[in-house]
């Protein structure tokens, strides 16, 4: 009677054991798999100034078909099997591809850079308009122009042109809030902060500015 509880108990703490290790190696394997999530920013480089994105930009890994968009600020997450280098694509409406391979590790908190293209529209245009008094503001909008109220009084007040383009502009937004930048310098400097009140609230760069 006491060599079978004693082979009992035997087998009860061999099942245990192996009950153990099969946890512990499922565990293992389930930690060797688990992805590993990278951190980052996308920032816009327009001439010599750095922004942030107003348009969408798509990050993308092309070995694991991993992709994902970046929010209104530019940061966005990826996962990854395993640290490593990677090879990276960034694009989007207005900006100039990007591929470059970067060594993701654990982690990782990254700033990765694009370029806006076509930037035929920027603070250079804007500074030369100004001296031949040809101020205008940039606008995007769809199909359809929009008109505001005051818009014909606030035009003549301040001697200005509101120039509203269709959902395809010429240049990326970035180059567009870049001229739209220093025609604000310039209105602060001859008028104080009163035109702002009176603006219309969707030129390109004003509510960031």
């Amino acid at each position: 009677m006491r060599h079978s509880k004693k082979t009992k108990r035997m087998r009860f703490t061999a099942l245990l054991l192996f009950g153990i290790l099969i946890t512990a190696n499922c565990l293992k394997a389930q930690n060797e798999t688990k992805d590993l999530t990278i951190f980052g920013q996308v920032k816009v480089q327009v001439g010599k100034e750095v922004t942030k994105p107003l348009e969408y930009v798509w990050i993308e890994i092309k070995e694991l078909k991993n992709i994902t968009l970046a929010d209104s600020l530019g940061y966005f997450k990826l996962n990854i099997k395993r640290p490593g280098a990677y090879k990276i694509n960034l694009r989007g409406i207005g900006y100039q591809n990007c591929d470059t391979t970067i060594n993701l590790q654990p982690e990782d908190s990254l700033n990765i850079y694009i370029k806006a293209a076509n930037c035929n529209i920027n603070d250079t245009i804007a500074k030369h308009d100004i001296k031949k008094g040809k101020i205008q503001l940039l606008l995007v909008g769809g199909f359809v122009p929009i008109l505001f109220n005051n818009q014909n009084d606030f035009e003549k007040k301040y001697g200005l042109k509101y120039i509203e383009y269709g959902d395809q502009p010429p240049a990326s937004l970035e180059c567009l809030a870049l001229y739209n930048r220093t025609i604000f310098e310039y209105l602060d400097s001859k008028f104080g902060k009163s035109w702002r009140l009176e603006v219309r609230p969707d030129v390109i760069g004003f509510q960031s500015h």
